[in-house]
């Protein structure tokens, strides 16, 4: 018999045919008769009153078909705390906030239509920068911010002026401890707003059929939850709805809003018309949702012979106008509370903070809050072990967490293996060895726990052919999530892939699936379908146990045998549904990179010349697809880390054009080197460890901590150009500084 065997395997990616060849279908791919365009019509300023909408030129254009704005649908959305209008009611907040939408027979008309709507607005003061927002006196982006449905109130919360939100967390007695330490170090770090770079822009199609049911298709990663939030918003049975499942061109954090899927729908039922909407990626640059820019300051003491004692956290998150695009009753941004996580402390003390500004509102980019506050601590571990004259990877090995630590028993965490892992990537970039003028080297970890959030729904049918296939409610926005399934079904049935098939379904199909992120959906999804594959053999059992009685044996008998006699007996398709909920698990994983990069002192010019990333993983189900995570991960770092800043100035973002916002490409990479630590301990039936945002997190901290090596200097601001190394260098003031 040949080898079925699938796990383990770089098997063939399921949707990739389709992709390469350009048959998969995408939301802007949908196409319905007698459907119209919609646009939208977006504010010129960043903080103004509406005091007048004129729409009856606009309505008089032959081929306009609907116009909406905000004081006729007064509605507010949110993936959690409902503070952004729908279409801006009295007031603007941000240069890009929708104010009205036309759905017109074409594109020109309906760009034409937004030309003739006439606004009158009232400028209002603005505050761009998250520290100036929470001065005495500043100007409020909103009156009460705390009267939102599902507002983010902690009883913990300072007085502050423009609090989106508050947290704390930590364990220990920071104050207590920091009295200990011989040194106390206190620096404060910058990054800048950072767009997903996904190829699909946001896209939708809604269509409201005069019985109020409606079919809705976008590129939005969790179609189960983006329908309960658009019936939220807009106060309709979310069982009138039907999402239907599309492929997503990418997702990186960005893809679980409903974006314009709100104005799309009210478009559809005030036109009678199915409704299409695409926004450009000048639309994405200027009011997508990229990842917060943070102030963080760090404060760390540490005694002469290189013992950490204490630690405290201030984060400092520009929210921009709203807090809709978080999709949590918390400010937890995953990786600000995960703050020190790698070493050993007496106490951590963290505090976060979710500022109000009248810039575009910002939301979750992979890792959310990780890089920022990870750039952040491994820039001042470097900075400590530096003035203690202490080799950074010694100082790092030396408090590094255990097993045996107070602070992993506290998290009932097992087989923890950071230090394995670190030495590994020393190992690999042979540390120790002598490094050539201008060539720095600089080190950075990260931990991550498996995603183990939110429900997840399996249905498998067993077909009259003998071939099987997979219903599930999740979308493949690339990290091939549906072929993982397929592997998963395939080793627990023992028979070969090509009689397993996958289809992505509507909402019809199951009560909640919750979709893509947070890497959760090998562990989560992938343990629903390795559940249901077990319950397709027990039903098939049970079937034949009742047909055969006594004359029923599973000897020598493989699986396509049984489900044929099965098939036989019930003369029609069998099916099994599952539905699963995760458990806290008690595994994480964890990651040591290091940079080795030349810089160039006359012209401040970095070049990454190699990349080493050292993962602690567990079972690997496909190692193509968990390679092609790693990679891109470290190169989306790399953009963090040297390139990618969406720059804004007095609120309006300049870099529109993705010839302007720079990200990496083929020239741009170093030479890789990957070191797994492979060990079958993890979470679910095949002992799986996430991988999906583990790469991306340290590279712009060790970049850092490599250009500090290789010339001396320190950069404390993402991105790390050759203007900033240049003027540091020359003790200059940096050219982009007043951006």
């Amino acid at each position: 018999m040949a080898d079925i065997k699938s796990i383990g395997k770089p098997v063939t990616r399921i949707e990739g045919p389709l992709k390469v060849t350009g048959k998969a279908k995408f939301a802007a791919d949908i196409s319905l008769p007698n459907m119209l365009w919609g646009k939208v019509l977006r504010s010129p300023f960043p903080h103004a009153k509406i005091i007048r909408i004129d729409t009856q030129k606009a309505k008089e254009l032959i081929g306009v078909r609907a116009i909406i704005t905000g004081r006729e649908f007064p509605h507010y959305i949110g993936r959690w705390k409902r503070d952004l209008p729908v279409l801006a009611i009295d007031k603007v907040r941000f240069i890009g906030e929708r104010v009205a939408a036309v759905a017109a027979d074409t594109v020109e008309i309906a760009e034409e239509a937004l030309s003739l709507i006439e606004i009158e607005y009232a400028e209002l003061p603005s505050v761009f920068k998250q520290m100036d927002a929470i001065k005495p006196g500043c100007p409020l982006v909103h009156d009460n911010p705390h009267s939102y449905e599902n507002s983010y109130n902690n009883p913990e919360a300072p007085d502050l002026p423009n609090l989106c939100a508050y947290s704390k967390s930590g364990y220990g007695n920071f104050e207590k401890s920091i009295l200990k330490a011989d040194k106390i170090f206190e620096n404060t770090f910058i990054t800048s707003h950072e767009h997903q770079g996904y190829i699909e822009p946001h896209a939708c199609v809604a269509w409201v059929r005069p019985s109020g049911k409606s079919d809705i298709w976008a590129s939005n990663k969790s179609p189960w939850i983006m329908r309960m939030q658009l019936a939220t918003a807009l106060g309709i049975d979310p069982e009138t709805i039907r999402a239907n499942m599309v492929n997503v061109g990418g997702d990186f954090g960005g893809k679980g809003s409903p974006m314009d899927m709100p104005v799309a729908y009210l478009l559809s039922r005030e036109s009678g018309n199915p409704v299409k909407m695409v926004m450009t990626y000048t639309e994405e640059l200027l009011a997508g949702n990229p990842r917060h820019a943070t102030e963080i300051k760090v404060t760390t003491g540490v005694n002469n012979n290189g013992q950490l004692i204490a630690m405290k956290v201030e984060a400092f998150l520009n929210s921009g106008a709203y807090g809709a695009f978080k999709p949590s009753g918390h400010i937890d941004l995953h990786g600000i509370h995960q703050a020190g996580n790698c070493y050993r402390f007496s106490a951590v003390e963290i505090h976060s903070y979710m500022i109000y500004t009248n810039t575009v509102p910002q939301g979750h980019m992979r890792s959310p809050g990780a890089p920022q506050v990870t750039f952040a601590i491994e820039s001042q571990l470097d900075i400590i072990s530096n003035e203690l004259n202490l080799n950074p990877a010694t100082f790092r090995l030396n408090n590094i967490v255990q097993e045996n630590d107070e602070q992993i028993k506290n998290l009932g965490i097992q087989n923890v293996r950071a230090k394995q892992t670190l030495e590994k990537a020393l190992e690999a970039a042979k540390w120790y060895s002598k490094s050539l003028p201008n060539v720095g080297r600089g080190i950075a970890m990260y931990e991550r726990m498996p995603g183990a959030f939110g429900e997840s729904a399996i249905r498998l049918t067993l077909k009259e052919s003998g071939h099987i296939t997979i219903h599930t409610g999740i979308s493949d926005p690339g990290q091939g999530s549906l072929t993982i399934l397929q592997q998963i079904v395939a080793d627990v049935l023992k028979i070969e892939l090509q009689f397993i098939h996958v289809k992505p379904g509507s909402t019809d199909l199951f009560d909640l699936e919750s979709g893509v992120g947070g890497s959760r959906t090998t562990n989560v999804t992938g343990h629903a379908a390795f559940k249901a594959a077990i319950a397709l053999n027990k039903k098939i059992e049970t079937i034949l146990k009742d047909s055969l009685g006594k004359s029923y044996q599973t000897k020598e008998a493989n699986f396509h045998k049984l489900a044929k006699l099965a098939l036989q007996s019930e003369c029609k398709p069998i099916e099994v549904s599952v539905n699963h909920v995760p458990v806290a698990p008690n595994v994480t994983s964890y990651t040591a990179q290091i940079a080795e990069v030349l810089v160039d002192p006359q012209t401040g010019k970095i070049k990454v010349e190699r990349f080493i990333t050292a993962h602690d993983v567990g079972t690997i189900i496909n190692p193509v697809g968990h390679q092609g995570q790693i990679e891109g991960g470290v190169i989306q770092g790399l953009g963090h880390a040297l390139m990618e800043e969406l720059l804004i100035e007095d609120g309006k973002p300049l870099t529109l054009h993705m010839g302007d916002y720079k990200i990496p490409n083929i020239k741009d990479i170093p030479k890789l080197v990957t070191v797994l630590l492979e060990e079958p301990v993890g979470v679910g039936p095949y002992n799986v460890k996430s991988i999906g945002e583990g790469s991306n997190v340290a590279p712009p901290a060790a970049i850092a901590n490599a250009v500090a090596d290789a010339v001396g200097i320190r950069i404390f601001s993402l991105p790390i150009t050759s203007e900033k190394v240049w003027a540091t260098l020359n003790d200059t003031e940096d050219p982009t500084k007043s951006i």
